[in-house]
């Protein structure tokens, strides 16, 4: 599953049938919320009608997501209260009834441990809800990634409620922390202690957790800090779509690869700000790591967020391979011995792939501009654990930021490549 935040506050600059519906399964209208009453509040932009006929003229799912940051004041006193907890149900299959969302997602950001049992009662009571209409809805919730919180989430008794755990891993980092670090880091790095897909993943299928009921979430946009460096001490900072990440890019930021983390960063000329974001490689390879894990899928924040040149890109690298019948799954790792080093760096008319892996087969190279567009792409022998060089043609591209990558078999390697004119 793909299932894309829409936020109803961008509709007038990306309207919902903006939205590329071939790379979703569902699409989340974000968001409505309760009151401490029980009854349901949105913002007057806040278009049902709209938005559910744009996603069911595309032919998929529409959920209706309850809640987000900033909204959520209304649950734990609704939650409390069993009167409360029946007249919000009864409100929310009658918009379910009304306007023709397919399902909702509920997105509490964050329940306290006393909410813990009202919590599971009102996930039970919504579900026994849904299930019964005509034709039933499905009920999931956004919750979520490490174990800070794991104590406010009964979760093998909400499970079997539940179509799906939308895990948010991301904002890891932000202006929150004291240092800047990686928005989505899939794995560790640099002996950060503020988590990661892989760390988030790890904890809740431990609790025994469905694996296939447990999707990650990939952002579509990255967290900006006022830093020298990597785990530098930083201030301030802000969020920026991935579209303002490829203009820094283009406009001089330099680009960098954490490989043990999997994902880049930017940082701008004079060293003095860095930028930590995912790109088409590091959601390629969190979409390996799914596929590698079992695992059910996807959630994206948000929809509209990576668009350049009228292309949704990050959304369609996230729909290519996790969508495509014929896509090959990939088994993310560290490998020792394959490498993959690209000269001279930067370059002009002609550039010189070296690469080695160990995995016998062919290998594909692809290069990419900074936008997430494959510009150039060769199959290349792989056979054994020798040392192979493919020359590239570079002459008829623009001068940029490219990042060139490598696959073959389970393994998956990229390098940033300057062209200079």
């Amino acid at each position: 599953m793909v299932v894309g935040y829409y936020p109803s506050w961008v509709q007038q600059s990306f309207p919902p049938a903006a939205v590329d519906f071939a790379r979703v399964t569902h699409v989340a209208h974000a968001f409505a919320w309760p009151n401490a009453d029980g009854t349901i509040a949105s913002s007057p932009e806040f278009d049902p009608r709209g938005f559910v006929a744009a996603v069911h003229g595309a032919g998929k799912k529409a959920l209706l997501s309850l809640g987000g940051w900033g909204q959520s004041d209304g649950f734990s006193p609704m939650a409390a209260d069993p009167a409360r907890r029946a007249r919000f149900v009864r409100a929310v299959t009658d918009m379910c009834q009304t306007h023709g969302y397919d399902g909702v997602d509920l997105d509490w950001e964050y329940p306290t441990l006393s909410d813990r049992g009202n919590l599971t009662a009102l996930v039970s009571e919504l579900h026994q809800a849904l299930v019964g209409m005509t034709p039933s809805r499905l009920l999931s919730m956004a919750v979520p990634a490490g174990s800070w919180t794991a104590g406010q989430y009964d979760y093998l008794a909400l499970a079997p409620h539940l179509e799906w755990f939308g895990c948010m891993t991301y904002d890891f980092h932000g202006s929150w922390t004291a240092h800047a670090g990686h928005n989505a880091p899939l794995y560790p790095s640099g002996g950060d202690r503020c988590g990661s897909v892989h760390e988030a993943v790890t904890f809740l299928l431990s609790l025994g957790l469905p694996k296939e009921k447990l999707l990650i979430g990939v952002p579509l946009y990255g967290r900006l800090f006022n830093a020298t460096g990597l785990y530098s001490p930083s201030t301030g900072g802000g969020e920026l779509w991935y579209s303002g990440a490829a203009a820094l890019a283009l406009a001089g930021w330099t680009y960098h690869w954490d490989e043990a983390a999997r994902v880049p960063y930017l940082t701008n000329p004079n060293g003095t700000m860095l930028l930590t974001f995912d790109d088409t490689a590091s959601v390629a390879l969190k979409c390996a790591y799914i596929e590698s894990k079992g695992l059910g899928g996807a959630i994206v924040w948000a929809l509209g967020q990576d668009v350049i040149g009228g292309q949704q890109v990050l959304l369609a690298t996230l729909g290519r391979r996790l969508l495509t019948p014929t896509a090959v799954a990939q088994k993310p790792g560290r490998p020792a011995g394959p490498f993959l080093r690209c000269y001279p760096d930067p370059c002009n008319a002609s550039l010189t792939v070296l690469y080695n892996s160990p995995q016998p087969g062919m290998a594909r190279l692809q290069l990419y501009d900074i936008c997430g567009t494959m510009v150039w792409e060769s199959e290349a022998p792989a056979w054994g654990a020798g040392e192979q060089r493919m020359p590239v043609d570079v002459s008829g591209l623009a001068s940029g930021t490219y990042v060139c990558r490598l696959q073959a078999s389970s393994t998956v390697l990229t390098r940033k490549v300057v062209i200079v004119r």
